[in-house]
């Protein structure tokens, strides 16, 4: 009987065929035993599905349309394309209270106890960054 020695991905697991996995059987032949490890062999190369690898290049080709629809469009009423939304945020966290959040991470980068100035350290935390 050949093993395959070549790991199956299962779940978040590959499933490999050791030699030392190995158990004999009560008439003397060898029995395959499946080895659960969470390492990929060194010759495995990860590949997408087709149709996975399809379906996000249709995503990407549909969003690249919609920017140059969407900068056409602001073109066409001769006001300028919106940039990119700001990283830090001020958001109320209680009565007086503000957090200037990091909107990549969700993480709270400071706070004040008045508006403007919590408006004030987003916008030095826009330039320092």
């Amino acid at each position: 009987m050949a093993h395959n020695n070549s790991p199956v991905p299962i779940g978040l697991f590959y499933a490999c065929l050791y030699p030392s996995a190995l158990s004999p059987a009560p008439i003397g032949n060898q029995q395959a035993a499946r080895v659960l490890t969470n390492t990929r062999s060194t010759t495995m190369e990860a590949t997408m599905h087709p149709a996975i690898q399809l379906a996000n290049d249709v995503r990407k080709a549909l969003r690249q349309r919609s920017h140059i629809a969407i900068a056409d469009f602001y073109e066409l009423i001769g006001q300028p394309v919106p940039g990119a939304p700001p990283r830090f945020v001020v958001r109320m966290a209680g009565k007086a209270f503000f957090h200037v959040v990091d909107s990549r991470t969700g993480k709270v980068r400071g706070f004040r106890r008045n508006h403007n100035e919590a408006c004030a350290l987003a916008r030095q935390l826009e330039e320092k960054e």
